[in-house]
């Protein structure tokens, strides 16, 4: 007798899209349950934000202004993975710059730096995105050998 094989798939919105084109039929009308997570109300971003914080053992007050939060928050519209990829960009920024909590105008930068160019003069979006990704390796890398190494040669 042959087991049937369950898969659960995660996604955003257009993957439901992508499923349901009619080159999928077949494969979308196999599906049996069908769940979707609306985007998070404001207030549910704000505990969203203090709980990831306070896995790493601090507080959203203590990391960021009340302004630079609720511009997270409201840039992110309730979609927690952009409320994680503003929050990461945003600490990057502030322990580059050497300050002690995130204000707005760090949010601000760490939202621009998201933004992809447009247009012919810009540099195109992989290479956008590789340049992002080598800046913050070498701010996470700055970061370890400050914090880490240093207990060692004490």
């Amino acid at each position: 007798q042959l087991e049937r094989l369950q898969l659960i798939f995660v996604g955003a919105p257009e993957l439901e899209d992508k499923i349901n084109t009619p080159r999928l039929g077949q494969f979308g009308r196999k599906i049996g349950l069908r769940c979707q997570i609306n985007a998070l109300t404001e207030d549910e971003s704000r505990k969203y934000i203090d709980h990831r914080l306070k896995l790493a053992g601090s507080r959203s007050q203590d990391v960021f202004t009340p302004g630079a939060l609720s511009a997270v928050v409201r840039n992110a519209r309730g979609f927690p993975r952009i409320i994680n990829i503003i929050c990461d960009n945003a600490l990057m920024i502030g322990y580059g710059l050497s300050r002690k909590k995130v204000d707005v105008d760090i949010v601000r930068q760490a939202i621009k730096d998201m933004e992809v160019p447009t247009g012919k003069a810009h540099i195109p979006a992989k290479m956008m995105s590789v340049v992002k990704q080598i800046r913050l390796a070498a701010q996470a890398l700055l970061f370890f050998r400050q914090r880490f190494l240093s207990s060692f040669f004490i």
